[in-house]
């Protein structure tokens, strides 16, 4: 999988950062850094969780104020949206 190092997201260039945890220290997979425009994505997580983890990471920096549960929930609706378009 192709790892991108920006994205723009209205109008704002965030940095993608991609990190390697191979001990598993780390207890998140993603997270989004809204004040400094960074997201940061775990290496090595399957094409299809990495596809949610930086769906769910864009969510948050789009929508600050959702609950968790509907980020995950729209970023796992979404990624499997997207996936039956590729098949």
């Amino acid at each position: 999988m192709k790892k991108i190092r920006t994205i723009t997201l209205r109008g704002v260039k965030y940095k993608v950062l991609w990190f390697k945890d191979p001990d598993k220290l780390i207890d998140f997979d993603g997270r989004c850094n809204k004040q400094d425009k960074i997201i940061e994505i775990r290496c090595g997580l399957s094409a299809r969780d990495t596809n949610v983890v930086l769906i769910h990471e864009i969510f948050h920096a789009f929508f600050w104020d959702l609950d968790e549960s509907v980020v995950v929930d729209t970023a796992i609706d979404l990624e499997r949206v997207l996936n039956q378009l590729n098949k």
